[in-house]
């Protein structure tokens, strides 16, 4: 009977909330961990300077300075800057900064990952979301599941398989990476990276002229690890070995740490020294645009689709036709893919226009920009004071009583007779008199409380 009662008085509740214990206990997880990480960035803050010099002690350390920089070929040029094991060091040593990686999308051809850097003292974060097919292309199929074929930028035939377990880790651990590295570097102060990469140049010059032979011996066996020889070596820096130069070292290096974090290739290098390579070939994307017009928006060009197909593109290390091509194999899964992605996008935030400002006509932010700006430039004079009610305040405060006395004092110093009213005193001289009666109130109130 209880049990009927106790159902109906449910029932009549309306229905009942059902959570999985498993969603809860990972809520609270995750909430339990951000709250730790803000308590002891409050208990333990960071010090610059001391951040500072740990990140330029470790460039200080040969070992570690040749991994600071990279160097990468893009188009016909090569770009340097700071590595991911540089970015990793940094982020740590500059403390209080939080990241997390999270899987925010997953089908049988896509993972979609966001990756976020927050810095738990300025609450400053920067986000970055990626998605990655669950493909990789070979040259050779067998024992593989084909899911497609096309033309690389050199013409050759490659097939497009579905990704390993362990192939589709290292694909994502590297645009982790990346990600880590580009938006972790955000929160370091531009001029302590610049001096990092400076001190670790320094540091490698140095190693270098105490013993060349010793540097030269090293980055040729980083590289023969590579399967890259030394014969490879001097041809691409055209003349031998015996005659390298600190800057060929330096170069080397850097090349060095790009191949092996898989950002680049050798080949990469060498034909854009060559400029003699073949010449790409052009990717016919007309399946994937015409597939795009029968199922796709009614408008196009469409800014939101094309920044999904760049987004996406980037993160396979694939142009955008070769994406386009290869999306066209499975066009389904690829607008499954973006209409996801699509859902979570916030809108962008647009800041309102400008106005005017009514005196000097200089446009500001509405709202408090206006307030700043009329506070710093265009201040209110002070409110006009009556000089009878300010000669009054005057009279009133030397004519209280226990004050009498330093009044009296005040107008002796001066050679007026205390027998003069104040009320009949000129200003200029009252004003002297009040001034001297100040000093006279000061020094005897400090005596009084040294007394007591």
């Amino acid at each position: 009977m209880e049990k009927e009662k106790s159902m109906s008085l449910a029932l009549s509740n309306g229905p009942m909330a059902i959570t999985d214990p498993a969603i809860a206990a990972a809520s609270e997880a995750v909430k339990a961990r951000i709250q730790a990480a803000y308590i002891m960035a409050y208990q333990k803050p960071r010090d610059e300077d001391q951040a500072r010099q740990k990140i330029l002690r470790a460039c200080k350390r040969p070992e570690f300075a040749e991994r600071v920089e990279f160097s990468k070929p893009v188009g016909n040029t090569k770009i340097r800057g700071a590595s991911i094991r540089f970015a990793e060091l940094a982020v740590r040593e500059w403390q209080n900064c939080m990241v997390d990686t999270q899987v925010v999308y997953e089908d049988d051809k896509i993972r979609r990952t966001r990756v976020s850097v927050l810095d738990l003292e300025t609450n400053s974060q920067y986000n970055k979301e990626f998605a990655i097919t669950k493909t990789v292309e070979r040259k050779n199929k067998k024992g593989r599941e084909v899911l497609g074929e096309r033309l690389n930028t050199w013409g050759d035939t490659v097939f497009i398989v579905k990704a390993t377990d362990e192939e589709l880790m290292n694909k994502e651990s590297a645009m982790i990476s990346k990600a880590i590295r580009t938006e972790g570097l955000r929160l370091i102060p531009v001029d302590i990276i610049d001096e990092s990469i400076a001190t670790a140049r320094e540091t490698l010059r140095n190693r270098d002229a105490e013993d060349p032979d010793a540097s030269k011996k090293r980055v040729l066996d980083a590289f023969a690890d590579l399967n890259i020889m030394p014969n490879k070596i001097a041809a691409y820096l055209g003349h031998d070995l015996n005659t390298i130069v600190a800057a060929e070292l330096e170069q080397l290096r850097t090349m060095f740490e790009t191949i092996r974090s898989g950002e680049s290739t050798w080949q990469s290098y060498v034909d854009l020294k060559d400029g003699n390579g073949p010449e790409p070939q052009k990717i016919n994307t007309s399946k994937f645009d015409n597939l795009l017009a029968e199922n796709g928006p009614d408008v196009l060009p469409d800014p939101t689709l094309d920044k999904f197909i760049a987004e996406t593109a980037k993160g396979n290390d694939m142009s955008v036709d070769e994406f386009k091509a290869a999306a066209a194999e499975d066009f389904d899964g690829f607008w499954k893919g973006f209409e996801g992605w699509r859902k979570e996008q916030k809108p962008e935030e647009t800041e309102p226009p400008k106005i005017p400002c009514e005196i000097c006509k200089q446009m500001c932010m509405p709202g408090k920009g206006m307030k700043r700006h009329m506070s710093m430039q265009h201040p209110e004079p002070p409110p006009e004071t009556d000089p009878k009610k300010e000669r009054q305040n005057m009279i009133d405060e030397m004519s209280r009583k226990g004050f009498k006395e330093w009044t009296n004092q005040a107008m002796e110093s001066l050679g007026i007779s205390d027998s003069h009213a104040l009320e009949d005193i000129d200003q200029v001289i009252l004003d002297k008199i009040h001034t001297k009666f100040l000093e006279l109130k000061e020094a005897g109130l400090k005596e009084q409380c040294s007394n007591n």
